[in-house]
């Protein structure tokens, strides 16, 4: 199964609010949370860091409608 990082815009208590989340499959499901970057080194943190920021650049903001 494929997956990519995607920025995420929601609308909380009327507020526009934008984290990123994994996007997998062919369906485009996506995490529930959003996504902390975690490695057991900082060099891991830094990679996840720089996957995330390609994927951001990359694909269009996924936008879920308030209450979704």
């Amino acid at each position: 199964m494929s997956w990519h990082y995607q920025v995420r815009r929601r609308v909380i208590d009327g507020e526009p609010w934008f984290d990123i989340v994994e996007v997998y499959g062919k369906t485009y499901g996506h995490t529930v949370e959003g996504m902390t970057p975690e490695s057991e080194t900082k060099e891991g943190v830094v990679r996840v860091l720089e996957m995330m920021l390609k994927d951001a650049k990359r694909y269009r903001t996924l936008v879920e409608k308030e209450g979704a």
